[in-house]
């Protein structure tokens, strides 16, 4: 058996499926038999989900209907979209443009996590698949990324690091790191070689050029990276930057016309009508005396 607040929680997303259903306004009555709730507590329902702004209620009609509330709701959601079909799209135009190995990663703890990649086409090519990890301080995605943190946030990512013996201070110190953060902050791409690296699990003599991707508000980070030899990179850099430049500037107008729906203003329900008050006029049955002392 569900506990209460579960079983709340079922009949609030039924509630709103019926509309969905319907696609139109419904009564209370008319509620009540798609849910096969007795109508007490189809009352009751309906005007907790009316109370938070989820549902308006017309008093002349008696019917309710979904709020923007809900939609807003959604679009929320859909946010995640950023990852799925516009990115995707990205990286396809990405690799038919530049014939490059192309990944996405995205920071997790003191690490960079490759959560999409695509093979190059070229006869000579280099390759990482989804799920592969590198150090934050340790590779071009990372730096690119730690380049618009606060230099103190970047910092205490490079001692945790080192505290988890992931590498040695000596071989790579914190002085270093900053000055590299000095470098690069503000840049729009990073352009590393694998001997850039103190430690690496990077290919020997392989490169990549890492671009942040612009996502919504609240999202998680993420930067693409073009990779391969190092020596064609290099040569290519011109043209590989403005094929990663135009497919984030795409990206980025998909995120603004996301932003902008999600800040529309949503449509409040009806504020109910204040009744009017009652006045007694009362009536009194008592006879007026004269006054001796006037008489």
């Amino acid at each position: 058996m569900p506990r209460a607040g579960v079983k709340s929680a079922i009949r609030v997303l039924e509630l709103l499926e019926q509309f969905g259903e319907a696609q139109g306004p419904l009564r209370l009555k008319d509620v009540a038999i798609r849910l096969g709730y007795p109508v007490s507590s189809t009352a009751a329902l309906l005007k907790s989900v009316a109370d938070r702004g989820y549902l308006s209620f017309d008093r002349k009609s008696r019917q309710y209907f979904p709020t923007n509330k809900i939609s807003d709701l959604g679009l929320r959601f859909s946010t995640g979209a950023i990852e799925g079909a516009a990115l995707n799209e990205a990286m396809e135009a990405l690799q038919r443009s530049t014939q490059e190995f192309v990944a996405i990663g995205t920071p997790n703890d003191i690490y960079i996590d490759y959560i999409k990649s695509l093979r190059s086409t070229q006869m000579i090519q280099l390759y990482s698949p989804a799920g592969t990890r590198r150090l934050l301080i340790q590779s071009g995605m990372g730096w690119i990324l730690l380049s618009r943190m606060e230099e103190t946030m970047a910092v205490r990512i490079y001692r945790r690091t080192v505290a988890a013996r992931e590498i040695n201070s000596r071989a790579f110190p914190e002085a270093e790191l900053r000055s590299q953060l000095r470098k690069i902050r503000g840049r729009e791409y990073v352009f590393t070689r694998s001997s850039d690296y103190v430690r690496t699990e990077a290919h020997v003599g392989g490169a990549m050029i890492s671009m942040v991707v612009p996502t919504p508000p609240n999202h998680r980070a993420l930067v693409l990276g073009v990779g391969g030899p190092a020596d064609r990179l290099e040569q290519n850099l011109p043209r590989i930057v403005a094929s990663m430049r135009a497919e984030m500037e795409r990206l980025g107008e998909i995120v603004g016309r996301m932003t902008a729906q999600q800040q529309e203003p949503t449509l409040a329900p009806p504020a109910p009508r204040a009744k009017p008050k009652r006045t007694r006029t009362v009536i009194s049955s008592r006879r007026k005396t004269p006054n001796p002392k006037r008489a």
